[in-house]
């Protein structure tokens, strides 16, 4: 019986070769500096779509600086009380998922972008494991549905949300492309990036013969390998699939904001093209969801 691409398993593939990265060991860039010496910037972080986990930007900021507590939420509360990255220690970054109405932030700021067609399933799982104790992947059943139900809000939310931060008065000092930093070649150039920008904003960061070590400690081996094997996929039960007119809208969506971008940011533009290429030719045909579940199939 021939069953639905859907649920075809990911190819296994060998495990990279981590071995130059499993014997290093860092070395802090300098002593935290007390209050009355900070001359340095907060950087926003902006990570719609849980596009990076906190506890990833956490360790690659922590570790490229050396701050204990350096990279912070907006969203994080002491005693139900939103602390808007403000604390004891002196705060590097500053993830956010839209636009702040806060100032005194340092003029550029990250944004990191991951691929619609991956971003939207790891963000479901993320919430079901968040919010309903989910163990794994989301159910396929349950991944159609929400698919189906939310497809347009959040495509139209993917671009809208790029759009909001270039209206802004900050300008882009880094597109975090998720896919190169859980790249073993281009992750740490990444995160060299991420260093340059931060030495920028006034903060100690570690030698760049560390970089590397920085990308290898804060993604870890076992994510690294896991992203590897399940082709820039979070999970390996499944292939989450889309329907002919969903591929369809993710491709005109970002032709159209490519057009509109074209004169204004090259950069965005080739990371787009990226995407429209790997949605045309990398997408797994589904069907609709229609209240079945796996049983039913």
């Amino acid at each position: 019986e021939e069953r639905n691409p859907v649920y075809i398993k990911l190819p296994s593939s060998d495990p990279l070769d981590l071995s130059k990265f499993s014997n290093c060991t860092l070395r802090p860039p300098s002593e935290p500096r007390p209050k009355d010496e900070w001359t340095s910037q907060t950087i926003w972080v902006a990570t719609p779509n849980y596009a990076l986990t906190e506890p990833m930007h956490k360790l690659l900021i922590n570790q490229l600086t050396g701050l204990a507590a350096g990279g912070k939420s907006f969203y994080a509360s002491t005693r139900g009380q939103l602390r808007h990255c403000v604390g004891t220690t002196e705060t590097a970054t500053c993830t956010i998922s839209s636009v702040p109405n806060k100032s005194g932030f340092h003029s550029k700021y990250m944004y990191v972008i991951r691929n619609m067609k991956t971003v939207f399933p790891f963000s479901v799982n993320s919430k079901g494991i968040l919010y309903h104790n989910l163990i794994g992947q989301t159910p396929i059943d349950q991944w159609r549905k929400t698919r189906d139900e939310y497809m347009e809000k959040v495509m139209g939310e993917w671009v809208s949300d790029i759009k909001d931060w270039m209206q802004t008065d900050y300008e882009v000092g880094l597109y975090i492309v998720y896919e190169d930093l859980m790249d073993v070649e281009k992750g740490p150039g990444v995160v060299r990036k991420m260093a340059n920008l931060l030495r920028e904003a006034g903060f100690n960061v570690v030698d760049d013969d560390q970089i590397p070590c920085v990308w290898y400690n804060s993604i870890g081996e076992e994510h690294i390998q896991e992203y590897h094997k399940y082709n820039n996929y979070d999970f390996g039960d499944y292939i989450p699939g889309f329907t002919k007119d969903q591929q369809e809208l993710m491709i005109s969506s970002l032709e159209d904001f490519i057009a509109d971008i074209k004169d204004d940011d090259k950069e965005l533009v080739k990371i787009l093209e990226r995407y429209v290429n790997d949605i045309r030719t990398g997408t797994i045909m589904d069907e609709k969801w229609e209240n079945k579940t796996l049983s039913d199939e």
